[in-house]
């Protein structure tokens, strides 16, 4: 049966409004009473019916491997480019290039710590930050040291009468305040609930549970002999993290990491069928802007060269953005294209390479942006440098020595629409990641078409080629198309 959603929007602007400039009024207040009422009424309403499942017969879950985006290995090294002699037929006509204006600051120079709460605090660690959050003695429930249906379910009965709403109002003020998207969010979520019951602890996975689906998030448990597991359902495909399905439409919910002790055995995970009325949004992996805790910047240089003429780079990256991507869980390419980049990494880039590009026509200028791509960096597959499969963000890709295909495409990428303004789209072909580029001008070489479009392709890990040189062994593959955000 379908319910109405109110969403915690509606529960924060109840809790918010007595400080509005209308408090005194006593026709509001009696009117705000009265709302506060309905909602507690619908909320109770929502938990009675979701108990009412979690205590019907849970079944065995089949847990199912982690779906792997590409089972082809990566390019073991990155291939160099040997000129042939016969000379490549210059591009022409040539477009001159447009430089675009600096980025816009989106970062907070400073960012101020929570406000304290009237009735005190307790602290919580969060990637280095220290907040303060409402956490009161009644959230610290029995947890069994076994867990199972009984207890699973007892525990949510009973955080269903705890009064949350200031921790969740905190927790939201702070994820504004710092940038922080649903899976941000999610690990603050958690790392109260470690404060509260202990690190890798069931407690704090079950708090997190609860108050995921208090703030409209559609997230279950499951239990195994040993630990209980998180479930959580992602707008986003998750790779490499163990799922299961529920649901007429086989919705997937994902094991997601954040329990170090949940080793869940897959012929052994117990889950229940029911879904919370008011808990129906997906969590999303994209990252709109850079997270922001204690805001410290870190600052390196990187060298390439081009046309015989060797180039320095000065940058500065966000260490912040380093560790929140660190466990980042692997999903669509299209997030980490389209994903944000700090105000450091993008003033440092875009001051270094607009004299690189000033008087350059539009083949020249990606060139450029290809040669530094390809060149600036050594060579190492995930496993090697990570020991799993980790595509990077761009901050990532300025932080670390070393990067693959995937990685160099996703900041080529980002420095061609940042700096140039043309169309990028990506390239998916087996064990190979690359990019291609929509010119103004007739560019020559090998491309692709989309949406009845020429695009060239640039390839930023084939070393030494120019835009319109493929890689050999790619050459009349028909790759699966990426498509990113045009650019703004």
């Amino acid at each position: 049966m379908k319910r109405t959603f109110v969403s915690l929007s509606l529960a924060v602007m109840f809790l918010a409004a007595p400080l509005l400039q209308a408090q005194e009024d006593p026709a509001f207040r009696a009117w705000l009473k009265g709302e506060q009422k309905k909602f507690q009424e619908f909320t109770d309403a929502n938990d009675s019916a979701f108990y009412a499942f979690l205590k019907k017969e849970w079944r065995g879950v089949e847990l199912a491997k982690g779906m792997v985006k590409d089972p082809i290995p990566d390019l073991p090294q990155a291939p160099v480019y040997q000129p042939s002699v016969i000379k490549q037929p210059a591009p022409t006509p040539v477009a001159p290039l447009i430089v675009l204006p600096p980025p816009p600051k989106t970062e907070s120079v400073a960012v101020s710590p929570t406000p304290q709460p009237s009735t005190g605090g307790v602290e919580v660690k969060y990637f280095g930050t220290t907040l303060s959050l409402p956490i009161t003695a009644t959230m610290r429930l029995h947890v069994n040291d076994k867990p199972g249906k009984e207890s699973i379910t007892e525990f949510f009965a009973s955080m269903s009468h705890v009064p949350c709403d200031d921790l969740l109002l905190e927790t939201k003020k702070f994820a504004e305040a710092r940038h922080l998207n649903d899976w941000g969010y999610c690990l603050l979520l958690h790392a109260a609930g470690e404060r509260i019951y202990g690190p890798s602890s069931d407690g704090a996975t079950l708090f997190t549970w609860c108050l995921l689906m208090k703030s409209g998030f559609d997230a279950r448990v499951g239990f195994t002999p040993s630990c209980v597991i998180l479930l959580l359902a992602a707008e986003e495909q998750l790779y490499g993290v163990l799922y299961c399905s529920f649901g007429a439409d086989q919705r997937r919910y994902y094991a997601v990491p954040l329990n170090t002790r949940a080793t869940a055995d897959a012929s052994q995970l117990y889950s229940y069928e029911g879904t919370h009325p008011s808990a129906t949004r997906p969590l999303r992996f994209a990252v709109a802007r850079i997270p922001l805790f204690n805001n410290p910047v870190a600052a390196k240089t990187l060298a390439f060269t081009f046309g015989g003429v060797k180039h320095y780079v000065p940058l500065q990256y966000s260490r912040d953005a380093i560790s929140f991507f660190e466990n980042y869980p692997q999903t669509d390419f299209t997030v980490y294209f389209d994903g944000s980049i700090s105000d450091g990494a993008a003033s440092s880039l875009y001051n270094a390479f607009k004299p690189l590009l000033a008087d350059r026509n539009e083949v020249e200028a990606v060139n450029i942006l290809l040669r530094f791509s390809q060149t600036a960096f050594g060579y190492k597959v995930d496993k090697e440098l990570f020991g799993r499969e980790k595509p990077m963000f761009p901050d990532e890709v300025l932080y670390y020595d070393y990067s693959n295909c995937k990685d160099r495409a996703i900041l080529f990428a980002y420095l061609v629409r940042r700096l140039t303004g043309l169309e990028v789209v990506g390239l998916d072909y087996p064990g190979h990641i690359s990019t291609a580029v929509r010119f103004r001008g007739i560019v020559r070489g090998d491309a692709v078409q989309v949406r009845g479009e020429r695009f060239v392709i640039c390839d930023p890990t084939y070393i030494n080629a120019d835009a319109g040189m493929c890689m050999p062994q790619f050459q009349g593959v028909e790759p699966s198309i990426i498509t990113l955000r045009k650019p703004s």
